[in-house]
């Protein structure tokens, strides 16, 4: 495993430690992940209140309507997705390096519309895509649907 699917399976098991206890809420998603990255470097996380700079690293969580969820202010698919676009194609473009993408729920259909932009993002970041099910992760490769 290498540096970013490290990251991504440190914080994945802490969201699916989640799961006895109701889920997780969005406003706990950035305590969560500090305590994941402990001694890292500044990063981006959506969904969140704060309104920060670029850095190296961004997380795009999306867990609305799943049973990891507790609460509003999570985003969904396709809702994240967007987000990693625009963050990475624009507000962000050539200081991000690395991306997670997590989410519980599939948007297919959204995939679809921007799989060539994704595959794209891909081939000039790291980005890793993570489907949760249960205490299970599964990796995607959006390269290989391009």
């Amino acid at each position: 495993m290498n540096g970013i699917s490290n990251r991504a399976g440190i914080f994945i098991g802490q969201i699916q430690e989640r799961l006895n206890g109701g889920g997780i809420a969005a406003k706990e998603l950035p305590k969560l992940i500090n305590s994941a990255c402990v001694g890292e470097e500044a990063i981006n996380l959506y969904p969140s209140n704060n309104k920060g700079g670029c850095y190296e690293l961004a997380y795009f969580i999306a867990l609305k309507r799943s049973p990891y969820a507790k609460g509003n202010g999570h985003l969904d698919c396709r809702k994240a997705m967007e987000k990693l676009i625009q963050h990475t194609l624009g507000s962000c473009r050539n200081i991000t390096k690395q991306a997670i993408f997590i989410t519980a729920s599939w948007d297919a259909g959204a995939y679809n519309e921007w799989k060539h932009i994704l595959a794209e993002i891909d081939e000039n970041i790291e980005l890793e895509v993570y489907l949760l099910s249960g205490r299970s992760a599964t990796r995607m490769d959006v390269r290989f649907f391009k």
